[in-house]
């Protein structure tokens, strides 16, 4: 009978690997680096937003995904105003000053929390970062917030309850998101309906919003 053999494995270190461009265009456009955007963003808010005011959208959330995933992140004009392909000065006075004022639809992404603090740098006064919040899901957009306005008031009484609600919305999951947006992403004007789900059911059936605060005020006054 032959003895055992020990067979011994040999580890060898991790492999690395690292991807390489072949050409010196690639080696600056670095196709590589992806940032993602949603399909409703894409598809639905261009009717909305300049290419500019898209860029910038879609850079500030990858800065509030690097800042953690916090929806609020701190930047130079010059960061932003090259995220969105323009130049600081036109950034300032376009943009910027539309987030500032909350005018036009990019405000319905971005707000400006407070003015950038000076800072002292190689002996002269100079403007810091500012701090914006970004919001990191799409709202509606005009048009799909009148269209679904439109679907619910079709489907529910005026005096629709809760259970009414709830059981129509569990449908609309199950529905292509398609038969729930407006025929066309058409550019109306500004709008006072809210842009979320939420809002236009409150919206459309407003004695639930009622119903809320008069509970809101009962548990108050019974505490």
């Amino acid at each position: 009978m032959q003895p055992m053999t020990e067979h011994r494995v040999t580890e060898h270190p991790a492999e690395q690997y690292r991807g390489i461009y072949t050409q010196p265009y690639s080696e600056i456009v670095q196709p590589g680096r992806v940032w993602t955007v949603s399909k409703y963003f894409l598809r639905r808010w261009a009717a909305y937003l300049t290419p500019a005011e898209m860029w910038l959208v879609i850079g500030a959330r990858q800065l509030s995904y690097l800042n953690r995933r916090r929806p609020w992140f701190a930047a130079y004009d010059s960061t932003l105003a090259a995220a969105a392909g323009l130049n600081v000065d036109v950034y300032r006075r376009t943009v910027k000053r539309a987030i500032a004022e909350e005018e036009g639809f990019v405000s319905r992404f971005l707000g400006k929390e407070a003015d950038p603090a000076y800072v002292v740098r190689d002996g002269a006064p100079r403007k810091g970062r500012t701090r914006y919040t970004i919001r990191l899901d799409d709202p509606l957009t005009p048009a799909d917030a009148e269209a679904l306005a439109a679907w619910l008031r079709e489907r529910l009484s005026a005096d629709a309850g809760e259970t009414e609600v709830t059981a129509l919305l569990q449908q609309a999951r199950h529905a292509e998101p398609q038969t729930l947006w407006a025929a066309q992403p058409s550019r109306p004007q500004q709008t006072d309906l809210p842009l979320t789900v939420e809002g236009i059911v409150l919206h459309v059936l407003p004695h639930l919003d009622e119903r809320d605060r008069h509970a809101e005020c009962n548990e108050a006054s019974s505490g």
